[in-house]
């Protein structure tokens, strides 16, 4: 009501209410996805620190999210966005994108569970030492081409 919108009008496009969470958790995400494809080449670390500034701008949402126990879908978004990545359904070429975004997933819920008090440049920081140098991450890395039979 506060927006102007009927009810009816959400349920028309959507069954639930975890739906139109999960929805606006994927327009955060491909907000950011568009955004640092724009930058180009960027490293790793940048990469990162985009991630974390965006999130980090939709605090407020993210937090009430966690607040009222509907986190989870977030590990769905991000399997959604990460999966599609996947040249092949192969066990071996799914595995380190299921591994990874648990990992997002898991970072975003001590980040919550800090009421995301630490800064995007803390967590980029903190981050960037898990990786080696010349890492690239999975969603800027381009898919791997199927050879033709």
């Amino acid at each position: 009501k506060k927006a102007g919108v009927n009810r009816s009008t959400y349920y028309r496009h959507f069954d639930s209410k975890e739906d139109i969470i999960a929805f606006g958790f994927e327009r955060m995400m491909k907000e950011y996805l568009e955004a640092v494809t724009a930058m180009g080449n960027i490293s790793h670390e940048t990469y990162l620190y985009e991630m974390f500034s965006h999130f980090y701008r939709h605090k407020e949402e993210l937090l009430l999210m966690n607040r009222h126990g509907v986190a989870h879908l977030i590990l769905g978004v991000l399997n959604r966005i990460f999966l599609a990545k996947a040249s092949s359904s192969d066990f071996s070429d799914q595995f380190p994108l299921w591994y990874h975004t648990g990992g997002i997933y898991h970072v975003f819920l001590l980040w919550f569970s800090f009421d995301m008090e630490i800064s995007p440049r803390i967590m980029t920081d903190l981050a960037v030492k898990m990786f080696p140098a010349d890492y690239r991450s999975i969603l800027l890395r381009e898919k791997p081409v199927k050879a033709q039979d």
